[in-house]
């Protein structure tokens, strides 16, 4: 019997196209009986591997329920953390892990020095490297279909926000006067967790350690600038008309109002900090908060943009040409998913403008990158602030 032809849930004879995948008129009827009224099911055998197969009259209904999700069954869309997610990628992070918020064993003890971020730098990569080391999470259906490495991506994201992010809203302090250690520490905690993300996408974990270390030292920083820029829009909102970022965890500030405080800093050097970051802070209000404010990425698209970050090799040397040939095929992909998760998931048949603007944000990312690294530059030559402990990183 061909494939195309047969209900990808139960596996009957059937040319239909119900909920947007190969499926009886019965199992989406079921389907969407279940969606509608948000049943929750129970396994008939306790064991979630029931198998579902033509010619039986009574399927096991938490078994048949989360089938028709794995196979990719469509009829709504759900709302997590004022993230947009289809109920196929809702469940699948409910089966595989949204962990706790750790971002406490993150934190490095980094200090200010006269005019120089002192930290240790071999605890910072050793921590990395033990991560690096570490074997890749089976990240399966209940079915075994394996994840593409976009939706790998998209349960990434719900791993970092609940690292870069501890509470609610309310939980979060908005303060304009930013304290310059407590955002420092911060960066190297994400660096971390984003360390922590990679060894979540099975294709990373493939590669060298040397490879990881290219990869990672080329793709941080602008990761972390994208989700703290992506986590203090879905926290805040694309209404506020403040254009609040997040400083850590559990602070934020007005980006474009603040000025910097540290204890160890003189009056003077804070001034020309603030004076030095500022068209920077607007550069980046500018060119990726308010242009993603206005696109409001959703959480597959948030993923999209990581991969684009990520294995996109332009301007990174030392990569084999395996790995290359990896990253090309993984960028691929991506296309195609984000091809069908607008057209059959979002119903979008002319996404081209989002996938332009996305395109024009990644290229600020890098901009907003190159820049900071020339601030970071002047800073020292002109010895307001010795940061450059974690440029060498």
């Amino acid at each position: 019997m061909d494939d195309d032809n047969v209900c990808l849930v139960c596996g009957v004879e059937t040319k239909s196209i119900h909920c947007q995948v190969n499926s009886c008129r019965a199992c989406s009827s079921f389907f969407s009986r279940g969606e509608t009224a948000s049943k929750l099911y129970r396994c008939r055998k306790g064991n979630k591997k029931c198998e579902i197969k033509p010619g039986d009259k009574l399927f096991c209904k938490y078994c048949r329920y989360q089938k028709c999700l794995s196979v990719g069954m469509v009829i709504k869309r759900k709302v997590i953390h004022n993230v947009s997610l289809s109920p196929q990628q809702r469940t699948i992070s409910e089966v595989h892990y949204i962990e706790k918020s750790l971002v406490k064993e993150n934190v490095m003890k980094l200090e200010i020095i006269g005019n120089k971020i002192v930290f240790d730098s071999d605890d910072l990569k050793n921590r990395i490297g033990n991560i690096f080391k570490n074997n890749y999470m089976n990240n399966k259906d209940n079915y075994g279909f394996y994840l593409t490495c976009l939706q790998e991506v998209i349960l990434g994201i719900e791993f970092l926000r609940t690292k870069m992010i501890t509470g609610s809203k309310d939980d979060i302090k908005i303060n304009n006067r930013v304290p310059l250690t407590d955002h420092l520490n911060y960066r190297l905690s994400g660096m971390i967790s984003i360390a922590n993300f990679l060894m979540k996408i099975k294709d990373f974990t493939t590669i060298s350690m040397a490879e990881k270390w290219i990869l990672l030292k080329n793709f941080w920083f602008r990761a972390f600038t994208f989700l703290r820029t992506f986590f203090s829009i879905h926290v805040f909102g694309i209404t506020n008309p403040k254009q609040i970022m997040l400083i850590d965890d559990c602070q934020a500030t007005e980006n474009h109002i603040h000025s910097v405080t540290e204890p160890s800093i003189d009056a003077e050097n804070l001034k020309k900090i603030t004076e030095i970051s500022k068209p920077l802070s607007l550069f980046h209000d500018e060119n990726i908060l308010e242009p993603m404010r206005k696109l409001n990425l959703d959480q597959t698209e948030g993923a999209y943009f990581l991969i684009q970050l990520l294995f996109s090799k332009a301007n990174i040397s030392g990569l084999t040409k395996n790995t290359k040939d990896m990253c090309d095929k993984i960028i691929d992909i991506s296309n195609n998913e984000l091809h069908n998760y607008y057209v059959y998931t979002k119903n979008i048949n002319n996404y081209c403008f989002r996938v332009t603007e996305i395109t024009k944000l990644i290229f600020m990312v890098h901009e907003y990158d190159n820049r900071e690294r020339e601030v970071i530059l002047l800073s020292k030559f002109f010895s307001v602030l010795d940061a450059s402990l974690i440029e060498e990183i």
